[in-house]
């Protein structure tokens, strides 16, 4: 995981960093009957789309819980947890707004969102 944290270290001119994609498929969202489904969309496990990030990567990017930041091509909510370690970023796909970024394992950018 040292490769990976190097990553995060490192900005382009713009202050953009990158960091490597934790990607599952949110469990409501697998399939077009589920995500038409009201009761499961409803469902709490359905968190919509969020990125969750190390505490420290985001403080040191200046971003706090509920704060938005662009995740390559989505801007999405951040959610901060000691779960997800350093320089990764953890992105349910399965939703529209998280379909355009790369997969699991790459690299993704991240800058600070409006």
């Amino acid at each position: 995981m040292a490769a990976v944290a190097s990553n995060a270290d490192s900005a382009n001119d713009a202050g953009v960093k990158t960091f490597e994609r934790i990607a599952t498929t949110a469990i409501y969202c697998a399939d077009a009957i589920l995500r038409r489904t009201p009761a499961l969309q409803a469902h709490p496990l359905t968190r919509g789309p969020l990125a969750t990030m190390n505490s420290e990567d985001a403080l040191a990017l200046g971003l706090g819980h509920g704060a938005k930041a662009r995740f390559g091509g989505a801007m999405l909510r951040v959610e901060l947890s000691t779960r997800v370690p350093r320089g990764a970023v953890w992105i349910e796909a399965g939703y529209a707004e998280t379909a355009t970024l790369p997969p699991h394992g790459a690299s993704v950018e991240i800058a600070r969102g409006a």
